[in-house]
């Protein structure tokens, strides 16, 4: 589509315009059914040259025959031909009479005053020496000189009217001809500059009469009707647009034009001159513009007269005297084209005198979609001049107004202020705003929001003629917006690719009335939405603030799917209906992108079109409203996103990358991936994208580099099409809001629960990998299992006793002396020496480690074998076991306390590389060392510090190999929802500070592995850590009360959760709980022989202890044992009882699922999941099943949800194949973020952050409950993703089903829509999708029936009790703050009391001590005294504790069981016997 062509037609003998076929069928949709028709002429194109060329004809004319002329002398001293109009005043006087329209008095450029100026002038004369009456004559001849200038100037014009129109005649009278010569081929030149710039074919008119069509109602009332002038040059190029000159004669130069000073310096003209040509352009400018006349660009053309003066008695020029012209030329250096003083306050004040309405002709197509909005949104106001008042009123009612203390200054002027730009400057008040009330206050700001609105309607129409101007070339792109710089870069960044390539402006002015920016390229349509609303700032509907909350409240929706009811969004929605109207002719076009700004503010908002295009389809289905748009209108996310980059990098910077084509369904979740997973690799290896490869090492982004910013977009849609995405929403809080809502910040909540969406999306793919992970090491553990199985039975393992890394002992090449020799390799599988349950054991370990060690390479696998080192051992440091046996039992405590801060384990030669691969944001691999490096850690260290427990070294091998893949191939995926927080934030204003550094932070602990703690706090720490290690011990160690109580707490929690149906009315039942229970307690016992099926689901699924960087250690068949001790092996009263909870809320809703039967495991130890033994497909599976059934159809729609929920995890999974396990990632992350509200997060990657953090580390010992706690209390209201699969239906009880047809180029197509609008030949499968549920704090619930019993409100409390989610906290309220305090009371009284304990025995005591204390951190109460009455951290206590009774045993105040009975824990329940032994 050419940018020149625009189409004609004649409708009742009136000629319209259109400048692109859009536009015209627009105007024909709205205006023609009520038209006749008299002729309509082909399309054609029309000459817009021609077109402005008659508009100032047709102008001309018209003045003249409403005008007399007469001649005059303008404001430069220079005669001209002047209009005498009636009521009308020339440019120029009106310039030194009238002042804006607040302020009329107040002129715009201050008269010069002739009196005045004599009188100065006599002064300075009679002060150098000149008496009054040689001052008079002096002055006398001065104002003579002033006319023979004005002589000089008129003629200058008269000569360049002649060159530009050789119709004019012109005879020198002052000029020599020499000078006429001069300035004939000046202006020659001129010209010709001119048309090498506007066209070779541009207009050239002289001495233009202009008059203002309209003017401001206060001029009117002072008796003035309009405003007149003469414009001296007016150029029009090849595209229709005027380009104003004014000629400058003036034997000043013009100097600079944004001179402020007022003193004449070096002949210089004064700022007032400059200040008058400047208001004298815009007002040409204005008056053109009235006329439909588009004004590109003004400038002035600036003639310098060099005078000769008569010289007087001291030899200096008499300047009232001139001898003679010497010359006179063009100053063709200082030509001022569109000066900075001609756009912005000038021009603003300028059509604050004379209104520009160039959108009279437009029809408002806001009116199309008032009735659909109207039921969407109710009170929402839609058009462009007035907003929604309560969205857009207390935004700026919080953000401007300033309350005045009493004792300030300005407090007599009132209680409130607020800065008005448009309001006159006053000398006192300046531009507040004041009011002493807030009704006052109220009804000024109204007044102020409506006047920004009216302003910014007139912006609209000028942006678009500016847009115009620069896809023409007539204008700068940078001088968009140039009032303001801000408002001007941020439009800049969203309109930049339309100006280059084949983009067409749809300059419609029913487009632009309604903020709308339409472009048009190959049948693609994109559409920017210019808003005057605070685009973030959340509109409250009737019952939610999600986009459906007219009829649907927030707990209702999932909020990852329905967008919330932001002003953007709303927007976003307007322009979908608009479309769906026909109002914007789309129906050619494939509809690439739609967003929301708002410039004023620079924010925005935008959505993909599945997720924007399901919200509208959702409005209009609740409604009842048409629905003329189709999902096929849209592009894909991947189209969309590959035709962006095209456009803003151009096929050059793209020629060297691999096919941009998408040759592939757009639901293609693998393919999809891997496309731009591909094109994002391309990207960074490009020769010219060092600025983007930098970008990546420092994350400094500058998204005006089109590689840059098209690496975002890639970035942006990969996890797009992985099913994440990142939010617009607010900055979350770092530890507590307490603005809007109060609720817990990032820190002090699970990321799963984290009051940012976009955060949970991190944590969503962060549980995906640890699962592929903990999988992929499950598969690998079947493979070692056995193998080492036959040689610890070969040894005589005894796993009661444990010991087994002496049994390794032998498979080590040793020398003379006996010693591992320094090489560290295994000893040659053909040795002698070898049993063959060894030999089986090198055989497998070397195989595995070198498979990895080389990835499959077989070249360095065969070169392995050659040199040698291929039975090298892989260096770490080793274990505290392996430190007992090789080094004894001090280095072994040694390298317990050095783990504290080095979580990798690493050794002072590997911490350089370690840094380096988080610069590279890469992980680091510690087993990926060069010979250099791992013969100076053995010659540095020695053997006897690596790992030589060869089970323990195998599996921490494969899991570093197994991390470092996994984890590398998100890392990508992650910084892109970095990067795309820092786009949002360049071009949508999205504030994201502390949801970035929390994202750093949780990705340097739980991917790289590193410490956020302060530097200069971890050599503190490290010494504290242990301490804390030694205090937790005492405490915890080996406490049976402890385990009875974590049990009995455990049960409580379960009991009371059930009791709520805290996981959803569809949850497992108290007796799939107790069979769970009862499967778990058989299970136990056979954990230190064998693997068991309870142990490799927790393994699968990661519900208990079992983070992806422990499964191997738990896998480990010599983790337990007496010589194997370890730490952990003092918490197992603590540890066992989490397990069985855990676990058992797993196996419970396996059981109630039905999918409890369908996992075994096989001889190998392998767990293995029977698709057909899975009762929740047992219909789609069976063989010869009706597959017409209703059960057949759900299961189908059932196992569909399944299989693409699996193929967005990474699964490939063709239709009708098994699915590979019982529950998806995201399901297994929900049970498993519901068993962690439940009892704490203890997984590394779902601990409160604070935990990593120094203070948090020492106050949370003890406290890591706490996290689960705060959240049960005061989450923020929200959807989670604790949900599950569901089919869908509609408020009235229809249900959505997948319907598949033919499509029209015979391919088959799937829909989802309504089963009562399946069609004849279609085949329908029930919908079924994953729906989170909506959670909030008990604190928020029990408000909320506060406030409705406060109000005595029945009906409120009624409404409160339907709410599942609040009746459910009210019971948990009810049981955590009123039953549990109860019942700790009654256990206190009735067991515990002086006169009761001595009846119940030793063992009665422990059991009650336990049933109690299992209460304790029920109620919140208890929680909050336990900080409010000990503020010092845990360790500072117990250490203070054993202080206290070492000295109670030292001085004989306590005999040494006393003491030890009050120190450690394990022995405190031990007291009661003691003292009965006494």
């Amino acid at each position: 589509m050419a940018r020149n062509c625009t189409y004609e037609i004649t409708i009742n003998g009136e000629k319209k315009v259109f400048n692109s076929e859009m536009e015209l069928d627009t105007f024909l949709d709205n205006y023609a059914q009520n038209m006749v028709v008299d002729n309509v002429d082909a399309t054609l194109q029309v000459d817009q040259q021609q077109v402005t060329v008659d508009k100032i004809s047709e102008a001309i004319k018209k003045y003249k025959s409403l005008a007399t002329e007469f001649e005059i002398t303008n404001e430069d001293g220079e005669k001209e031909i002047a209009l005498k109009l009636d009521k009308s005043m020339g440019v120029t006087k009106f310039l030194t009479t009238y002042g804006d329209p607040f302020d009329l008095a107040k002129v715009l450029v201050t008269k010069f005053n002739l009196e005045e100026y004599l009188k100065r002038e006599k002064e300075r004369l009679m002060k150098k020496g000149m008496t009054s009456n040689e001052a008079d004559k002096y002055l006398e001849d001065l104002q003579k000189s002033w006319t023979q200038l004005t002589d000089y100037g008129t003629e200058v014009h008269k000569l360049f009217e002649s060159v530009i129109n050789p119709e004019i005649e012109y005879t020198p009278k002052l000029l020599n001809e020499e000078q006429v010569s001069l300035l004939q081929n000046q202006l020659r030149d001129f010209i010709e500059d001119t048309k090498e710039k506007f066209g070779r074919d541009c207009k050239f008119i002289t001495e233009i009469p202009i008059v203002s069509e309209d003017i401001a109602e206060p001029y009117k009332a002072a008796g003035l009707n309009s405003i007149n002038g003469r414009i001296d040059l007016l150029i029009v190029d090849k595209n229709g647009n005027a380009h104003i000159r004014d000629f400058k004669v003036s034997r000043k130069a013009v100097g600079a034009w944004d001179e402020t000073r007022n003193a004449l310096l070096n002949n210089v003209w004064a700022s007032t001159k400059k200040l008058g040509a400047a208001y004298q352009l815009n007002f040409y400018k204005a008056m053109l513009e009235q006329q439909g006349i588009n004004v590109a660009t003004v400038g002035i053309i600036p003639v310098k007269l060099d005078i000769d003066y008569k010289k007087d008695n001291s030899g200096n020029d008499n300047l009232s005297q001139i001898d003679n012209l010497s010359s006179v030329y063009i100053d063709s250096d200082n030509i001022i084209v569109n000066p900075s003083n001609t756009i912005g306050k000038y021009y603003d004040r300028v059509r604050e005198i004379i209104p520009i309405r160039r959108l009279t002709d437009s029809f408002d197509i806001i009116k199309t979609i008032e009735e659909p909005m109207s039921k969407f949104f109710p009170n929402y106001e839609l058009s462009s001049k007035v907003q929604r008042k309560n969205a857009n009123f207390k935004f700026y009612k919080e953000k401007i107004v300033q309350y005045i203390s009493s004792s300030a200054p300005e407090a007599g002027y009132g209680k409130y202020r607020f800065w008005n730009e448009y309001k006159p400057k006053d000398s006192v008040k300046s531009r507040w705003e004041y009011a002493q009330t807030e009704e006052e206050l109220d009804k000024k700001l109204e007044d102020y929001i409506k006047s920004i609105n009216e302003r910014r309607g007139n912006e609209l129409a000028d942006i678009a003629q500016d847009i115009i101007n620069v896809q023409q070339g007539s204008m700068d792109i940078n001088d968009i917006a140039k009032d303001n710089p801000y408002k001007g870069d941020f439009l800049r960044r969203h309109i930049e690719k339309y100006i280059e390539g084949e983009w067409q402006f749809e300059n419609n002015p029913s487009f632009i009335s309604a903020g709308l920016l339409v472009f048009t390229k190959n049948k693609v349509l994109e559409i920017v939405s210019i808003t005057n609303n605070v685009t973030h700032q959340t509109v409250k509907l009737e019952k939610g603030t999600n986009i459906l909350g007219s009829t649907i409240a927030n707990r209702d929706v999932d909020e990852h799917k329905i967008m919330s009811a932001t002003n953007g969004n709303i927007d976003l929605i307007k322009v979908m209906a608009l479309l769906n109207s026909d109002a914007i002719k789309y129906e050619n076009y494939r509809i690439n992108k739609i967003e929301s700004i708002n410039i004023w503010q620079q924010t925005g908002s935008e959505q993909y079109f599945d997720k924007l295009y399901d919200n509208f389809v959702e409005l209009c289905r609740i409604h009842n409203v048409p629905i003329n748009l189709k999902r096929s209108n849209f592009s894909s996310t991947l189209e969309s996103v590959v035709s962006t980059i095209t456009d803003i990098c151009g096929p050059e910077k793209l020629k060297h990358i691999g096919n941009w084509a998408v040759t592939f369904s757009a639901d293609d979740v693998i393919k999809g991936g891997e496309f731009l997973k591909n094109r994002m690799e391309e990207l960074r290896k490009l020769d010219n994208a060092q600025g983007l490869r930098k970008a990546i090492h420092t994350g400094q982004w500058n998204f005006d580099d089109p590689l840059q910013t098209s690496y975002m977009l890639l970035g942006k849609a990969l996890n797009k099409v992985r099913g994440y995405e990142v939010y617009i929403e607010p900055d979350p809080a770092k530890w507590v809001s307490v603005t809007g809502s109060f609720h817990a910040g990032t820190n002090i909540t699970s990321i799963n629960n984290s009051p940012s969406l976009t955060a949970q999306e991190v944590g969503r793919i962060v549980a995906v990998t640890e699962t592929k992970i903990r999988r992929q090491e499950l598969a690998w553990d079947s493979k070692i299992r056995k193998v080492f199985k036959e040689f610890y039975k070969f040894k005589d393992q005894n796993r009661l006793i444990g010991g087994e890394v002496k049994y390794f002992d032998n498979l080590f090449r040793r020398d003379e002396n006996g010693n591992i020799t320094k090489d560290f390799m295994l000893k040659d599988i053909n040795d002698s020496s070898l049993a063959k349950e060894e030999k089986a054991l090198i055989k497998t370990f070397t195989e595995i480690v070198n498979q990895l060690r080389f990835e499959g390479n077989p070249g360095r696998y065969q070169q392995a074998i050659e040199d040698g080192t291929y039975y090298q051992v892989p260096v770490t440091i080793g274990s505290m076991k392996s430190q007992f046996h090789n080094k004894g039992f001090k280095e072994g405590l040694k390298m317990e306390y050095q783990k504290v801060t080095n979580m990798l384990r690493l050794f002072e030669e590997q911490m350089k590389d370690f840094d380096l691969a988080k610069d590279a944001q890469r992980v680091y691999n510690k087993f990926k060392i060069g010979n250099d490096t791992r013969e100076q850690i053995i010659s540095n260290h020695g053997i006897n510090s690596l790992e030589t427990q060869l089970e323990d070294l195998l599996r921490s091998y494969i899991h570093a190999y197994v991390a470092e893949a996994e984890y590398n191939d998100i890392i990508p995926q992650i910084q892109g929802i970095k990067i795309a927080l820092q786009y949002n934030q360049a071009m949508y204003g999205q504030e994201a500070e502390n949801l970035l550094e929390f994202l750093d932070k949780y990705l340097t602990v739980n991917i790289y592995n590193k410490p956020i703690m302060d530097k200069g706090l971890q050599p503190v720490y490290k010494t504290l850590a242990a301490i804390k290690k030694f205090t937790t011990a005492t405490a915890l160690g080996l406490n049976l009360r402890s385990g009875l109580r974590e049990m009995m707490q455990g049960m409580w929690i379960h009991i009371s959760r059930a009791m709520t149906n805290a996981y959803g009315k569809d949850q497992f039942s108290g007796k799939d709980l107790a069979e769970a229970w009862g499967i778990i307690f058989k299970d136990s016992p056979k954990r230190i022989a064998t693997l068991t099926k309870v142990e490799a689901l927790n393994a699968d699924f990661g519900m208990a202890n079992m983070d992806a960087d422990i499964v191997q250690k738990e896998l480990s068949q010599s983790r337990n044992g007496i010589k194997n001790f370890n730490s952990d092996m003092l918490y197992v009263c603590n540890r066992a009882p989490d397990v069985y909870h855990r676990m058992g809320l797993l196996i419970a809703k396996m059981i109630h699922d039905g999918c409890w039967e369908a996992y075994s495991l096989n001889s190998d130890d392998e767990l293995v999941y029977d698709f057909k033994k899975d009762k929740r497909f047992n219909v789609f599976t069976a063989a010869g099943a009706d597959v017409n059934s209703e059960a057949y159809k759900r299961q189908e729609g059932l196992y569909e949800a399944y299989r693409q929920q699996f193929n967005q995890e990474g699964w490939n999974i063709e239709k009708g194949q098994p699915l590979p396990r019982a529950y998806t990632v995201r399901e297994a992350t929900s049970i498993k973020s519901f068993a962690e509200l439940c009892f704490g997060h203890y997984d590394k990657n779902t601990q409160m952050l604070a935990k990593n953090m120094f203070m948090g580390a020492m106050m949370l010992q003890f406290r890591t409950f706490l996290s689960a706690k705060l959240e049960q209390w005061i989450l923020k209201p929200g959807t989670y993703d604790q949900g599950k699969f569901v089919e869908k239906f509609d408020e009235n009880g229809v249900r959505y089903v997948m319907i598949q047809s033919t499509g029209e180029n015979g391919l088959p197509t799937t829909r989802v829509d309504l089963e009562t609008n399946v069609k004849e030949g279609e085949t329908a499968t029930p919908y079924v999708e994953w729906q989170g549920r909506f959670i909030e704090g008990i604190a928020y619930s029990m408000i909320d029936f506060l406030k409705a019993i406060g109000k005595m409100d029945y009906n409120e409390f009624k409404a409160l009790w339907a709410n599942p989610t609040k009746k459910a906290n009210f019971y948990l309220f009810l049981t955590d703050l009123i039953f549990m305090s109860l019942i700790m009371w009654m256990i206190y009284t009735v067991f515990l009391s002086e006169e009761n304990k001595e009846e119940l025995g030793a063992l009665g005591h422990l059991g009650a001590m336990a049933l109690y204390t299992s209460f304790q951190d029920g109620p919140i109460q208890n929680i909050v005294a336990q900080f409010a009455g000990d503020l010092n951290p845990p360790a500072y206590s117990i250490i203070k504790n054993i202080v206290n009774q070492s000295t109670a045993v030292i001085t004989g105040d306590k005999n040494l069981w006393e003491g030890a009975t009050s120190t450690f824990g394990f022995m405190s329940d031990l007291k009661y016997i003691g003292d009965k032994l006494d």
